[in-house]
C-alpha cells in the first residue's frame, strides 16, 4: 500500500464530502425558503406565490436563510466541539471501552504492548486504548491529534 497515494485519495474524498455538505445546505435553503414563500403567500393573498412576492418581502427570505444557516452552523459547531475532545470521545461515541494500563487480561495486555511499541517506533506518546467489544466489522482505528 502506497501511503502517499492513500493520503491523496483521502484528501480528495474529504474535499468531495465538503462539497456534498455545501450542496446539501444549499438544497435545504431552497426547500425551506420555498415552504416559507408558499405559506406566507397563502396567508397574505390566499394564492400561491409568484416571483413578485419575493421582491415585496425580501426580509422574509433573508430571515429564513439566516435562521437556517444559524441552525446548521450551531449544529456543526456542536458536533465539531464534541468530536474535538479527542480520539477517546470518538471511541466512547462508538461504544468503546477504555483499556486501563494495568489490565490483567492477557489479550488486552498484548494490545496495550503493541500500541505502546508502535507509539515508541513512531516517536509519539502512547494514546489511550479503547476496545469496541460489540463491533464485528472494525478491529482498529486511530482518532484524534493527541493522546
Amino acid at each position: 500500500m502506497d501511503f502517499w497515494a492513500r493520503q491523496a485519495e483521502t484528501r480528495a474524498r474529504s474535499r468531495w464530502l465538503v462539497a456534498l455538505f455545501l450542496l446539501a445546505v444549499l438544497l435545504i435553503l431552497i426547500v425551506v425558503n420555498s415552504v416559507v414563500l408558499t405559506v406566507f403567500s397563502l396567508l397574505d393573498s390566499g394564492e400561491l406565490a409568484d416571483a413578485s412576492w419575493m421582491t415585496r418581502h425580501p426580509r422574509a427570505v433573508a430571515v429564513t436563510t439566516l435562521l437556517v444557516l444559524a441552525v446548521i452552523g450551531i449544529a456543526s459547531l456542536y458536533r465539531t466541539m464534541s468530536l474535538g475532545a479527542g480520539g477517546g470521545a470518538v471511541a466512547r461515541a462508538l461504544g468503546g471501552v477504555r483499556v486501563p494500563g494495568e489490565s490483567a487480561d492477557p489479550l488486552r495486555r498484548r494490545l496495550l504492548n503493541v500500541v505502546e511499541e508502535m507509539a515508541i517506533a513512531s516517536g509519539v506518546p502512547a494514546p489511550s486504548v479503547y476496545v469496541l467489544e460489540q463491533e464485528e466489522g472494525i478491529n482498529a482505528f486511530a482518532a484524534g491529534h493527541t493522546s
